[in-house]
């Protein structure tokens, strides 16, 4: 059985460790996964579901070394925002 304490260094998580991890069915955690109640990345063709999001969702508390991956689109980790700092277009 998966438990929070196995999503330590993992950034991301498949869609079924997710069902195990909730306590619900895989075909309920992939029709909440298509509904968007589970957040979710599409890489290829897989569908993974990002640790840091889904421990948010849950409301456990994320340390800031934890894996920051699967930002949404206009969201940056705050690994990205801290190496922008400074940096700034050619004039």
């Amino acid at each position: 059985m998966m438990t929070l304490t196995d999503l330590r260094g993992r950034a991301t998580i498949t869609v079924p460790e997710a069902a195990e991890l909730l306590g619900v069915g895989r075909n309920s955690a992939y029709d909440a996964a298509r509904a968007g109640d589970i957040p979710t990345l599409r890489i290829g063709r897989r569908l993974v579901v990002p640790t840091h999001r889904l421990l948010h969702l849950l409301g456990v508390p994320v340390h800031d070394d934890a894996p920051a991956a699967g930002t949404g689109e206009g969201e940056k980790s705050s690994t990205h925002l801290a190496g922008e700092e400074g940096r700034h277009a050619p004039a």
